[in-house]
């Protein structure tokens, strides 16, 4: 995949090589961190739970228990999407509308959330390069959404615009955040939900936006270029 992006650049190559492998390693990193470490860090949490229930409510620690094993069976076939991804550069096999469909209707059972979905007709227009990698941003903020907002309601929209931008706007009526605060915090704990959030957008080589107001809820926007640039 890097060799293939790497064609064209002979002048540069040995800065362009070391850009994109940067760019990969990152990529990898943020995949690893969405779809393992965060619920794995949940599936413990959930474990930690079933074993005091099973001291004070058996019968409810053994439901806890087979939630936990379905969940954990969902965390395997998101870890063998990034395998696949990661084989399949190109990605032209990955369907970001059913994809998204599919994740919101799990998302909203399991997080007694609703969010309305407002997509165009056809994401075919996005190019196969950049599906995975969007799909990863909008769930990344959903997560987000479900540790910290204590929202009920989100509205998710994507559109085009004139100028062959992906624009995604996500907005929950949770109870905010002041921004500045939770920015420096991110950059002083090394905290993953916002710096993953922009480090996706920028590796797409789109912009990142967010706003929030205390008990007012909180709004992410994305734009993503969809050109491919050769």
């Amino acid at each position: 995949m890097i060799k293939d992006k790497l064609k064209g650049y002979p002048k540069s190559w040995g800065l362009r090589r070391k850009i994109l492998l940067s760019q990969e390693r990152n990529r990898i990193a943020l995949d690893l961190h969405d779809c393992c470490a965060q619920d794995l860090a949940n599936v413990i949490k959930r474990l930690e739970l079933c074993e005091k229930l099973f001291k004070i409510e058996p019968a409810r620690g053994f439901e806890e228990l087979k939630t936990l094993r379905d969940n954990t069976r969902n965390i395997l076939d998101r870890t063998r999407q990034v395998i696949f991804n990661l084989r399949s550069p190109e990605g032209e096999l990955f369907d970001l509308s059913g994809k998204l469909i599919s994740y919101i209707k799990d998302y909203e059972k399991a997080n007694n959330i609703l969010v309305k979905l407002d997509i165009p007709d056809s994401l075919n227009d996005i190019p196969s390069t950049k599906r995975y990698s969007i799909f990863r941003l909008i769930t990344e903020a959903l997560i987000n959404i479900k540790k910290h907002s204590h929202a009920k309601n989100v509205d998710l929209n994507l559109e085009y615009d004139p100028d062959f931008n992906l624009k995604i706007n996500i907005k929950d009526d949770g109870k905010g955040f002041d921004v500045d605060t939770e920015r420096l915090s991110a950059s002083k704990y090394g905290k993953w939900g916002l710096i993953g959030m922009q480090q996706r957008a920028v590796s797409l080589g789109g912009t990142f936006a967010i706003t929030s107001r205390l008990q007012k809820g909180t709004e992410v926007s994305f734009k993503i270029p969809l050109s491919e640039v050769t």
